[in-house]
């Protein structure tokens, strides 16, 4: 009867052991450790501001997209505008309707500072700031 006993307590052993380990088998408890957990991807913005006058200034926050140029902002904000091309890259004519006239024209700036290559050939990078403003031309440009 001694010897009927022993396997028993083996089983009741085995049972309780399963048990504390959350009933799962040991190489499970690895596989679940291997899942990836997926985070938020953060979205990464750009910013389009138009001025046409001194005191007007029209923001427009866009969702950054790699290989875009400062022109392309225009179609993403759905702002209507005319471009000329020339041999060394695109320039703004008119924006919403607002043409560059007598020594004024569209000049942008990339992060406060102004723009050194033609519109179509600077690529902007998440967190830019792009405006474009309406003023009269700088010694330099």
């Amino acid at each position: 009867m001694h010897k009927k006993i022993f396997p028993f307590h083996i089983f009741i052993f085995v049972s309780v052991a399963f048990l504390l380990t959350g009933c799962s088998l040991p190489w499970q408890k690895d596989i679940q450790k291997q899942v990836p957990v997926t985070e938020e991807a953060t979205v990464q913005m750009v910013m389009l501001k138009i001025t046409p006058a001194a005191d007007k200034t029209y923001e427009y926050p866009l969702t950054y997209q790699a290989n875009l140029n400062v022109l392309d902002l225009f179609q993403l904000a759905g702002v209507p505008i005319e471009v000329k091309k020339y041999d060394i890259g695109s320039f703004v004519e008119s924006v919403s309707s607002i043409k560059g006239e007598k020594g004024k024209y569209w000049i942008y700036y990339v992060n406060g500072t102004t723009g050194i290559e033609a519109a179509d050939k600077y690529l902007v990078k998440p967190g830019d700031t792009i405006e474009w403003k309406y003023e009269e031309e700088k010694e330099g440009l």
